[in-house]
Parts: C-alpha cells; structure tokens; sequence
C-alpha cells in the first residue's frame, strides 16, 4: 500500500489514464471513419467485378453479332453471300459436287477471315441444316477439348434470330468449361442452320479475383434459368442470408450476371483491420504507458539513487556520492552533505582498527612464507652425506647449490608478490632437489605459455601443491610418479594445474581439504580467534597456500581438487585478471 502512496506511483497513473483516455477518444472515431471507406472500397471492387464480367459478355454478344451480319451481308466476285451459298448447298444438295465445292471453298474462307477478325473466340463454328459443319479453330488446337457439346439448338430456336447463350458445364462429361453463342440463320423463310462461337469461361470472368474469395459463385441467367455457374452448381441463387449479392444485365436485357460472396469472406479484410487496429492502439497505449513510467521514474531517480549510493557506500570512499542532481532539489543536497559528514566520522572511527587488521593479516603471510619443512632440510643433507661418502663432489656441488638458493628465495621478505617465471624456476629446483632424493622414482615436466611469464604471484605458491603430489602421491606401493605442471591462459583467465598419477587422495580426504580452506580463511579474519593456526598439511600445506591465493584474489580466483579416472590427482588454480580501477 505505501508504494500506492508513493509520488512516482501517483504521476505514473495519473499520466497513463490522460493518455488512455485521449487515445480512445481519437481512435474510436478513427476506426469507424476507416471501416467505412474499407466496406466501401470491398463493395465497389466486387461490383466492378461484376460489370467487368457484364461488359465483356456484351462485346463477345456484339461481336457475335458482327460475324451474323457478314454472314448475310458479305459476298465474293459474284455478288453472292455466305448464306447465299448455304441456301445453294441446302437446294441443291444433290447436284454434282463441283458447285458444292465452289459454296464450301467460299464458306471455309468466310470462316477464315471472321476468325482472324475476332480471334478472341476460341472456336466458330457453322452447321448447315444440309448435314454439313465447318468449324474453325482460333487458338490452339488443344482447344478442341471443349468442343463436343451436345448440338441442342433449342434455346436458339427460342431466341427467333436473336443471341442464344449456353453452357456445357452440366452436359456430359467434358474436362474444359465452355460458353457458347448461338444464332439461327434463316434465308427468307428457309432455315439454313445455326452459327456457334465458343468463349472459354475465363476469357469473359476475372478468376484470379474471383478466387480470392472462398465460397463465391458467379452465375449467368437467362431470365431465371441458369446458363453458367462458376462454382458447377445447379443452384441459381444462395439462399443464405450471409451471402452478398450483385447482379448486372446485358445492354439488350436478355443475360444477368449474378455475383454472390459469402459475407464471411467478403469483409474479411474488415476483420484483419480490426486486428490491426486493436493491436496498433494497444501498443500505442502500451509504448506511451512505458514512456510515462521512465518518466515518473526520472523525476523520483535521485531519490533511489541515493539510497543505493548509500548502501553501497564503502569505508574508503571520499564519502562524495555520485548522483546528479538534475532537478536541483535542496533536500537531496541537504542529505548528500549529511552523508559526507557521517562517512568522514566513521572512516576516522575504524582507521586504526582496519591498519591493525592489515598489519595482522600481513603477519600471517609472512608466517606462510617463511616457514620450511624441516624433514625436508633433513632429507636434503641426509642425500648431502650419501653422496658425500660416495666421493660424488660434483653431486654434492649441485645440490648444495640448489639448496641454498631455495632457501635464499623461501626466507626472501623483499616483497610478498614475484612473478611467475620466479615461481617456476624455484619450484623446479624443488623438484630437482626432490628427484635428488627419490632418483627414478621421481619424473616431471613444466610446461607453461610465455605470454604468463610475467604475472605476478604470491611466492611459494606453486612449490606446496608440487610437494603435496609427492607426499600423497607417491607411496610405498607407487613405483614411480610422473608430476605434469601446465599454465595456459583462455581471454581474461589464466590457470595453472598441477596433475599426477600417484596415489590420489583417499576416503572423504577431498571434503575434508574444502572445510580446512573455509575454515582457515573464517579463522584468519576473525580477530576474536586466539587459537593458534595449523599452517600446514605437509609442508607448507595445500590448505594454507589455497587459503593464501582465495584472500589475495577472492571472487576472481577459483580451484578445484580432484581425483583423476586411472589415477593420480588433479589441482587447478584458475584466476580472472583485475582490470584497471577494479577493486579485489
């Protein structure tokens, strides 16, 4: 409830309910402005369809109707017509066939030219009531494939004269739709036959368009009677009430083109926009609401900047805070200024304590450092006295020398931190020293890239985890042990890991390593811990050096300790590289 109270909270609902109702307000009028001119634009593209579909019928009818007049009025060098020679071939059927083959040369030509005159039809076609037919194809022969209708002149008859429309899409079993246009010729009183043109449906109906409504029907009527139907049907018109209709007639009346859509359909872009709509005022709502709370959050930023500065404040600060006061408000200048105050007391409050702390922790370092294994100083003059009894002076040499620079590097307090080059040659006289020791027993390699040469490390931080390998790894029962040293680094990450296939680490040994480490670590930064510290676990101890690299490098440094599948123990010391200005 208190952050309803709060004044972001208050600005934030305040603004967004402006901003609702302002955006309803426009957009409601908007939406129904443009729903109208959508409908209107649906309804005036499906009745251009339908005109479209109306006016290509009438100049197919009106062609037709120019191919009926020069058949009665066009004529060769002898003056006679094309329905002269039909009425010759009609009375005359049974003279000799030269005359026939005059009347048939001439029709054939007729048909030529009114086919390559109106060649938008696919197929004309003249049968003569002499038993006769002369056809002839405007398109591709493939065309024939409509031709083949039932020759039922009735409805041509019906006509007397005029334009008779018909269809083959419910008579036999044809695989291309076709429309066809019929005409009775009589010469005076004598029937000469009949005249066709064959129109695909396609030629006179826009499919691409029709098609992109689901469920529409375009049908051509006769009166009621129907002539086409796009959809195959024998229905004339939709008894749905859901369907829309357009209908348009022919110039002379006689055909109607009956357009029906599914309402469904037809206005289904009309749902598509209200999606579009809805969703585009949402967003608008949504985008302004989100803008309106960067707002508010703005206006009350230097508020919480503050409070996360000051939980986030440290000891050694300059006790500045770093926020902006954009707005210039007194009151968070007021509480920048208390906090510097109350910063600088504590800081001088804990100096002391904190420099006792530093100087405490130092010591313990220091400690680390310089403590030896005096088994193993034992061990090394032990070898020293062997090879002293053998005579072996060069060997005694060697080792001496290797001994004491060992030692010469372990007891060092110049500095606490040397580089790893340093680390590595001093934990290779180790190891040379160790091998001094345990001969064959003993083999090692060093291999690390160049480029970690010159990182800086705690000294003495490498050689106690080779040590431990040799104390835990190589056993009465452990013929002989082979210790890999490897460094590489991966980005901003180095790590060292030091394998070997000796004994591994027994029982909950592995546990008991990670406690130790936590445990050492706690124990190290409680100052009200007097007991005394177990630096070791042979040696200098693989839990003290751990313990050592995890409060020098804290989160950036991270290890693990394994046993490896056949045998032997893996340590990895793997550590992320501060940058500059960032603070361990």
């Amino acid at each position: 409830m208190r952050s309803l109270r709060s004044f972001k909270t208050k600005l934030f609902i305040t603004y967004s309910l402006t901003l609702i109702t302002i955006t309803l307000m426009a957009s409601i009028p908007l939406y129904f402005y443009l729903k109208h001119n959508i409908e209107k634009n649906i309804v005036t593209h499906v009745q251009q369809l339908a005109q479209n579909t109306t006016s290509n019928l009438n100049s197919y009818i009106s062609m037709f109707d120019n191919i009926a007049f020069q058949f009665y009025n066009s004529h060769d060098n002898t003056r006679t017509t094309v329905a002269g020679y039909m009425g010759q071939l009609l009375a005359q059927k049974q003279q000799a066939e030269g005359g026939s083959h005059e009347a048939n040369l001439s029709i054939n030509n007729f048909l030529m030219i009114v086919s390559s005159v109106y060649n938008k039809f696919d197929q004309i076609n003249l049968y003569s009531n002499s038993g006769l037919t002369y056809t002839k194809m405007v398109g591709n022969t493939a065309v024939r494939q409509i031709i083949g209708m039932d020759l039922n002149f009735e409805s041509a008859d019906e006509m007397k004269g005029g334009v008779a429309l018909s269809s083959n899409e419910h008579g036999g079993d044809h695989s291309i739709p076709a429309l066809s246009l019929t005409r009775k010729l009589m010469w005076y009183a004598t029937d000469l036959g009949y005249i066709e043109a064959v129109i695909r449906p396609e030629s006179i109906i826009d499919t691409v368009h029709l098609q992109e409504y689901s469920g529409a029907s375009l049908l051509i009527l006769h009166h009621d009677q129907v002539i086409y139907n796009s959809t195959g049907a024998t229905e004339a018109v939709s008894k749905s009430s859901n369907a829309y209709r357009v209908n348009d007639k022919t110039y002379r009346g006689d055909f109607t083109v009956l357009l029906q859509i599914p309402k469904d359909q037809l206005f289904k872009p009309l749902q598509m926009f209200r999606l579009v709509m809805s969703g585009i005022v949402f967003f608008v709502i949504l985008f302004s609401v989100l803008c309106f709370y960067l707002l508010a959050r703005s206006l009350t930023q230097p508020l919480s900047a503050l409070k996360i500065a000051m939980d986030n404040a440290r000891i050694d600060d300059d006790g500045t805070l770093p926020i902006t006061n954009k707005y210039k408000m007194n009151e968070i200048e007021s509480l920048k200024r208390s906090f510097h105050k109350m910063n600088t007391r504590l800081k001088d409050s804990i100096d002391d304590k904190l420099h006792f702390r530093t100087l405490q922790l130092r010591s313990h370092f220091q400690t680390l450092q310089a403590q030896i294994n005096p088994h193993f100083l034992f061990n090394m003059l032990s070898v020293m006295t062997i090879l002293s009894d053998r005579k072996d002076a060069a060997a005694v040499s060697s080792i001496s020398r290797k001994l004491s620079l060992y030692l010469r590097y372990a007891i060092s307090s110049e500095s606490e931190m040397t580089a790893l080059s340093h680390e590595l040659a001093f934990t290779d006289s180790y190891l040379e020293l160790m091998k001094s020791r345990h001969l064959h027993r003993l083999n090692y390699t060093i291999q690390v890239q160049d480029e970690m040469m010159n990182l800086q490390v705690p000294k003495l931080s490498l050689q106690p985890l080779v040590e431990n390998c040799i104390q835990h790894g190589l056993t009465d029962d452990i013929d002989q042990i082979h210790i890999q040293l490897s460094g590489y680094m991966q980005g901003e990450q180095w790590t060292i890991e030091i394998c070997d296939d000796g004994a591994g680490f027994q029982g909950d040994t592995l546990s008991q390593i990670h406690r130790r480490v936590e445990d050492y670590i706690h124990r190290l930064q409680d100052e009200n811990d007097a007991e005394p510290l177990s630096l070791s676990i042979g040696g200098m101890g693989l839990v003290s050096t751990l313990a050592r690299l995890k409060l020098l490098w804290k989160s950036h440094m991270t290890y693990e300790i394994s046993n490896l599948e056949s045998r032997g123990t893996r340590i990895a010391i793997s550590v992320t590289m501060v940058k500059e200005g960032e603070t361990i």
